[in-house]
């Protein structure tokens, strides 16, 4: 029997293919943008062991009161609590339909927490959840990321972007519209504003010890921006760490000043170099996301001094990965991840 009937038919399926992946229309509105070149950073190995394994998915991040216990968050919206060790882990609140980002305890004890769903949120002693803030300027919040507390008790949290959702962070970065926010919000008024805009999917927030400047990372911009909120410069921004070699995710500071960033992925060379073509970035948003090429789980972070130079950066390629913060407690760091089912720890490097 011919062949021929068998290539016209596949032939016929390969067109269609194309003309779905040319025409279909999609909801995205890419923009030309040109990343820059990627610094090489030699790295440090690190060892790192699981903690909480099995009690759920996407720790994102860590937070320790004043006994010390470590709080954090699943995708599922519990709060989880357990001791310095990862023993006694029990639960300690629900988010109603939240997602649980960075956290960060108040003056108080209050749990601070951005909900990827509900905004900025605070769970008190008892587990009590309440919305502290869900639109600015009549806008609702979409997508509330991180935050850190300043010293006068400023909360001070990002909205990643103000177009795509907690799920849907991969379509932010093939569209490529810095869309981000740093915010602002006063606990005594009750008001949150907005200081810094069209940022590349803000993220990672960490206010310096002394109040006089937060830190704010951009994702998808492979950087760290810093916005001077006290002193002769305030009201001034400028860069922190540019044309970094992976994508930026939380960032802490510890009581020396020193600046902990978490990389969470390597740099894309796809989306890099489709970066000026928009038009052609169109093709990927009609692909399935399970298909689309994303780098594979990594452990990565850096350490910066005040000044951001860096000071070292480490990395393990054990299958512990996506490595969303890092912090440093007593002489261990924490690791979350938003897809990994166990949270990482490992011996805080000597700086």
């Amino acid at each position: 029997m011919s062949s021929r009937p068998w290539k016209l038919g596949l032939a016929a399926v390969a067109a269609v293919v194309v003309g779905y992946l040319a025409c279909a229309p999609v909801e995205a509105e890419p923009v030309a943008w040109d990343p820059p070149p990627a610094e090489a950073w030699a790295s440090e190995p690190i060892a790192v062991m699981r903690l909480l394994e099995g009690e759920g998915v996407g720790p994102e991040d860590i937070a320790v009161d004043a006994q010390g216990r470590v709080y954090t968050g699943y995708e599922d919206g519990r709060i989880l609590r357990a001791e310095p060790d990862g023993s006694d882990a029990r639960w300690f609140a629900t988010l109603p339909q939240g997602r649980p980002l960075g956290m960060e305890f108040d003056a108080k004890g209050h749990l601070i927490v951005a909900d990827g769903q509900a905004g900025l949120v605070t769970v008190d002693p008892e587990g009590v959840v309440t919305v502290l803030v869900d639109e600015v300027d009549g806008e609702p919040l979409v997508f509330a990321d991180d935050l850190d507390i300043a010293p006068d008790g400023t909360i001070w949290f990002s909205e990643a972007s103000r177009r795509w959702s907690v799920h849907d962070s991969t379509l932010d970065a093939i569209e490529g519209a810095p869309t981000g926010r740093l915010l602002a919000y006063d606990p005594g008024s009750g008001e949150a504003t907005v200081h810094l805009r069209e940022l590349r999917y803000a993220n990672g927030v960490a206010v310096t010890p002394s109040g006089d400047a937060v830190l704010v990372a951009e994702t998808f911009g492979y950087r760290v921006r810093r916005l001077w909120i006290e002193g002769e410069q305030a009201g001034r921004d400028d860069m922190f760490v540019e044309a970094m070699p992976g994508m930026p995710d939380n960032v802490q500071i510890d009581d020396e000043g020193r600046v902990w960033v978490a990389l969470v992925k390597e740099r894309s060379g796809l989306l890099d170099g489709l970066g000026p073509y928009p038009r052609v970035r169109t093709v990927l948003f009609r692909i399935p996301r399970a298909a689309l090429p994303v780098p594979p789980p990594v452990v990565w972070f850096a350490v910066f001094d005040a000044d951001g130079q860096r000071l070292g950066t480490y990395r393990s390629e054990d299958g512990f990965g996506d490595v969303t913060s890092v912090n440093p407690v007593g002489a261990s760091v924490w690791l979350g991840s938003l897809t990994m089912s166990a949270l990482g720890k490992a011996p805080r490097p000597q700086l």
